[in-house]
């Protein structure tokens, strides 16, 4: 069926506060698949609270059935404050996932961070759970 990937990060900033945020998820066959992450002060001229204060930010995405099956992972992140400075990471050759049978629901499926050789990773969880 269609699998529900949720993405969950933590976003500040001194000033302005966050803006915009795109992503992209890689399949297994190589292709990228760019996306916005509409969150509460995506459309708004000023953040609407503190910007200086750490944020958690969920971003859920729905790979309909007959999406690639294997390894996916997120390629990359880009983070904007509300005047446009960029904060972009690249997670290619660092962050990826594997499909694994649920303990709990041998029908359900979940993804788990597998690799992470950075070693300065932003902070950021990041799960894949089937529906």
């Amino acid at each position: 069926g269609e699998t529900v990937v949720s993405i969950t990060y933590r976003a500040r900033d001194d000033k302005s506060g966050l803006g915009k945020v795109n992503y992209r998820l890689l399949d297994p066959q190589g292709t990228s698949h760019f996306e916005y992450h509409y969150h509460g002060n995506f459309y708004t001229t000023f953040f609407d609270g503190d910007p200086a204060a750490w944020t958690t930010y969920t971003i859920s995405v729905v790979l309909p059935v007959g999406s690639a099956p294997g390894t996916w992972g997120l390629e990359s992140i880009e983070l904007s404050d509300k005047v446009d400075n960029k904060l972009s990471n690249s997670f290619v050759e660092n962050v990826h996932f594997a499909v694994e049978a649920d303990d709990d629901n041998d029908a359900g499926r979940r993804l788990q961070r597998t690799h992470d050789t950075s070693g300065i990773a932003p902070q950021m969880d990041l799960a894949f759970c089937s529906s």
